[in-house]
């Protein structure tokens, strides 16, 4: 079960006491970083860079044709 809301401004408040309970201290990234120890910091600096270079390249990716837009987004075209 998450452990908080779907986003920072969601405060999970419909989800009933009792349960958010008996899930506390089960969130499974907080249990795998305590498994993990000091190699937790080694595993989220290999994940921020390899995010930081799939996002240049996609930023050094030439732009998409406009016009092929609306391709594989239809079943039949309009």
């Amino acid at each position: 079960m998450r452990g908080h809301g779907h986003a920072a401004h969601d405060d999970a408040s419909y989800v009933p006491a009792e349960l958010r309970e008996t899930f506390a201290g089960r969130d499974p990234i907080e249990r795998l970083e305590a498994q993990l120890g000091s190699e937790a910091d080694a595993v989220r600096r290999s994940v921020l860079e390899e995010i930081a270079a799939g996002l240049a390249e996609a930023e050094a990716s030439p732009a998409p044709d406009p016009a092929a837009m609306e391709h594989g987004v239809y079943a039949q075209p309009l």
